[in-house]
Order: structure tokens, then C-alpha cells, then sequence
């Protein structure tokens, strides 16, 4: 998994600064749609599902998108409010 938190959980004694958003990823295509619909700040890839130069791809694909908001947004902050 790849995490785009400047913090790690790793003993910070549970406090939640901010969530963690995970997608599991097969492409650049489900990596790009995962940060720009989703707001996900962490990637999961298969490894025996996927191959290195595919998961290059996804990698690259998701660092390079960004958040949309937008219609989105309703969908992201009503996981928010579950979580809190």
C-alpha cells in the first residue's frame, strides 16, 4: 500500500488527525478514479494480480490526480460523518 499522510497511525496512541481512504487499485484508470471521486489517500495493489509496469502505471496515475469535490464531495463527507 502506498500512504499520502504526512503522519503515520504508528504510535500516535489512536488519535484520528485525519482519515485514512483506501482503494484497492488494478490500473491507472481505477488508481486516477480513486483520488479524483474518492478522495483516497491510500492505494492498495495485488501483487499476484498485478503486474510491475501495471502497477507503475496506477502508481503515477494516482499521484498525478488530485481531488474533484464538486458531486462528489456530498458522497465523501456522508463517509466522513459515519466515521466520526
Amino acid at each position: 500500500c502506498l500512504c499520502l499522510r504526512q503522519r503515520h497511525r504508528h504510535g500516535d496512541g489512536g488519535r484520528k488527525d485525519r482519515r485514512n481512504t483506501r482503494a484497492t487499485v488494478h490500473d491507472a484508470t481505477s488508481a486516477h478514479l480513486a483520488r479524483e471521486h474518492n478522495d483516497a489517500n491510500v492505494i492498495c495493489i495485488g501483487e499476484r494480480l498485478v503486474g510491475p509496469a501495471v502497477a507503475i502505471d496506477a502508481l503515477e496515475a494516482f499521484l498525478a490526480a488530485s481531488f474533484e469535490g464538486g458531486r462528489h464531495s456530498g458522497r465523501v463527507e456522508k463517509i466522513n460523518a459515519l466515521e466520526r
